[in-house]
Formats: C-alpha cells, sequence, structure tokens
C-alpha cells in the first residue's frame, strides 16, 4: 500500500484493547462489614460509606433492587441492580454526574459496598440506564415507596403528619394500621 509520498505504508496491524472483563474479575466474595476503631490508620476518601453497609444489607437493598429488573438477553457483566445500587452511593457520596465515577472508582470502599473487584465506567452506566424500560422504573418507583411507607409505620408518626402525607402516599396501608387500632 503507497502513501502520498510514495514510499510503503506501514503493515502492523494494531489490535484493539480488551475492554470487556469478566464476572470473576468484577465481583467481589468480600462482603464482610469492616471493623470501624478510632485509631490511627490509613483511610480511603469514603471510608464513611462502612456505616452504611449494614443499613443496605438490613433493607435488603440489592436483593430488591434485583427484582425490579427482569433479566435481558445477553449477559451483562453488570447487573442492573448494581447499576441501580451503585448510583444511589454515587448520589451519597456528593456526585451528581455520570463522569464523576471516575474520582471514586479505585476506592476499595465504594467497590466493597457493591461488590465489586472493578466499578462500572460512566459510558456501562449510560447504556445500561438506556437498556431499562418504562417498566423498571416504575417497579423502582414502587420500591422506593414501599421503604418510605415501611419505615413510616414502624416510626409511627403524628396524626397530623399522617394526615397530610401518609393518607396520599401509602393509602392501603393506612387503612390497614386504623383497622389495628
Amino acid at each position: 500500500m503507497l502513501n502520498r509520498v510514495g514510499s510503503k505504508k506501514s503493515s502492523k496491524v494494531r489490535r484493539p484493547l480488551k475492554v470487556k472483563f469478566s464476572k470473576s474479575q468484577t465481583y467481589s466474595r468480600v462482603h464482610k462489614v469492616p471493623e470501624i476503631k478510632f485509631e490511627d490508620q490509613s483511610l480511603t476518601s469514603f471510608a464513611g460509606l462502612a456505616v452504611f453497609m449494614p443499613l443496605l444489607r438490613r433493607l435488603g437493598l440489592k436483593e430488591r433492587l434485583g427484582r425490579c429488573f427482569p433479566r435481558r438477553k445477553g449477559s451483562p457483566i453488570y447487573a442492573a441492580a448494581t447499576i441501580a445500587l451503585g448510583l444511589i452511593i454515587h448520589i451519597i457520596i456528593g456526585f451528581h454526574r455520570l463522569r464523576d465515577v471516575e474520582y471514586y472508582g479505585d476506592d476499595p470502599m465504594v467497590k466493597r459496598l457493591l461488590g465489586l473487584k472493578r466499578l462500572p465506567s460512566a459510558a456501562t452506566i449510560s447504556r445500561s440506564l438506556r437498556e431499562m424500560d418504562a417498566g423498571d422504573y416504575e417497579r423502582v418507583r414502587e420500591l422506593s415507596r414501599e421503604l418510605v411507607c415501611d419505615r413510616i409505620v414502624i416510626i409511627q408518626p403524628s396524626e397530623v403528619f399522617r394526615r397530610s402525607c401518609f393518607d396520599r402516599a401509602c393509602p392501603e396501608r393506612s387503612r390497614r394500621t386504623q383497622h389495628e387500632r
């Protein structure tokens, strides 16, 4: 093959970088809540997420999110529930743009909370969100409503609050709690 000057062009074949990772390279088996000690130790920027681990586990949030998303064709490395939980953590630690995942992509505490060895890139998160449909989003909204309503029943809000918000947000649970009195 000749270029404009007339000399031969190099015929080196460039191979694309490997972009996909296997599930074993992505998911971690470490799920233990780290022990919090008040002493001199090296902490990650997001070590405070350790406080959220027991809460997320008690709520069963990852499993409940998993039920919101039906299985898709193919086998994506990152499950939709993992992407959704990652977005929740993304907001908890104070980020709002998808590209901000680069700032904490190597943080071991974030990876541990999600049960991953490698966090998804902004492009992977974006693709995953694009594949979700209106039914997926509605099931997540219903889960959110269910979590809030369950908590409201447990803390037993004042009657004024109950009349103003609870009866409209959770009418079926509101009727059930009135019958229990």
